[in-house]
């Protein structure tokens, strides 16, 4: 009963509500000037947030948002609910995600 309780809490990740949205603005792949993102990023130097930014700026960058007509709201609720999804472990986090990303 207790890995059929597991294996469903992985299927439904916490998303994060509309209401726990940030203020409109406060994310934007504009904050982020994409030159910075190079080899030499200090990942472990970066805020959560500006991770979050620089996320959906490589999207946009690549042309992914172009391509698949994202619209950057849902792209954005997207990207802090897999933020809010990772718990506080040594490895496997928010930011591992982030560098995983920014080095592919």
């Amino acid at each position: 009963e207790l890995e059929r309780a597991r294996s469903t809490e992985c299927l439904y990740p916490r998303f994060v509500p509309p209401r726990a949205m940030p203020e409109k603005g406060k994310h934007s792949y504009a904050n982020v000037d994409i030159s910075a993102l190079t080899w030499d990023l200090k990942v472990e130097e970066c805020s959560t947030d500006w991770m979050v930014d620089a996320v959906l700026a490589m999207f946009v960058a690549s042309g992914v948002v172009r391509v698949f007509r994202i619209n950057i709201d849902d792209l954005t609720r997207f990207v802090l609910t897999v933020r809010h999804n990772y718990n506080d472990q040594p490895f496997h986090n928010w930011r591992h995600a982030f560098s995983v990303t920014h080095a592919s």
